[in-house]
């Protein structure tokens, strides 16, 4: 049979392959780690691309990411700023009119009287939200990736917190949830100590894709499948 191509199916994972103009299911058996390396078997006895080699070439961080890059290498991954904009507006929009509440509750409480009781409950609401609307316009965190490893930094004003982890090795992990639903992740594996960047329910195409452009952009082995159970 005439086969163009040997690839994991987006959602499941399943190997497949296309011969003439039909997409044959091969087998859903077994972990992804599996069906992956029957995959690169398969395109290696044909002599094909594998699919993951052209994704990685066109391979993009999500939308909702934007990425800056420093003189010694450092590759950086943050919230955009569109992202972090909405996120401002939004809880705005729930700040403003709460603490315009809260300033009338305020005012009638000082000049007609009556009982305090559930004002400072209400106010530590107002007070979260004001918060809340600071930390997405002001603030921000980003993942930075470089030869010594991994830091992930949350900036706010002129005070910056971070964390670092030695350089280790990339992963695309699957998990089934409670509801039987699969949780596709991206995770860094630093020594004994497991880090996810990013998650997605059902849908291992994000991760996947962000996994191949970070292997591609800092040289991190990148691996599919490593500590998976599919149930």
């Amino acid at each position: 049979a005439d086969v163009a191509r040997g690839y994991l199916r987006r959602r499941g994972g399943a190997l497949v392959a296309d011969v003439g103009r039909e997409t044959v299911e091969l087998t859903a058996l077994g972990t992804d780690a599996d069906r992956e390396w029957l995959a690169r078997l398969l395109c290696a006895a044909r002599g094909l691309p594998r699919a993951d080699e052209r994704l990685q070439d066109r391979a993009q961080v999500p939308p909702s990411w934007e990425v800056a890059r420093e003189a010694d290498g450092t590759v950086v991954l943050r919230t955009s700023a569109r992202v972090r904009a909405a996120r401002a507006g939004c809880m705005s929009f729930i700040a403003l009119p709460l603490n315009a509440a809260l300033g009338w509750w305020m005012y009638r409480l000082a000049t007609e009287g009556g009982s305090w009781a559930g004002f400072p409950i209400a106010a530590a609401f107002g007070l979260a939200a004001i918060a809340g609307t600071a930390w997405f316009g002001l603030g921000r965190s980003e993942w930075r990736f470089s030869p010594a490893g991994l830091e992930r930094r949350h900036r706010f004003g002129g005070r910056i917190r971070a964390r670092h982890w030695p350089a280790g090795a990339l992963a695309l992990e699957v998990q089934t949830d409670s509801d039987g639903d699969e949780v596709f992740a991206l995770v860094l594996h630093s020594g004994s100590e497991r880090v996810e960047l990013m998650s997605c329910l059902n849908d291992r195409q994000p991760p996947h894709e962000l996994g191949l452009w970070l292997a591609r952009e800092t040289g991190w082995r990148y691996e599919v499948g490593r500590g998976v159970e599919k149930k």
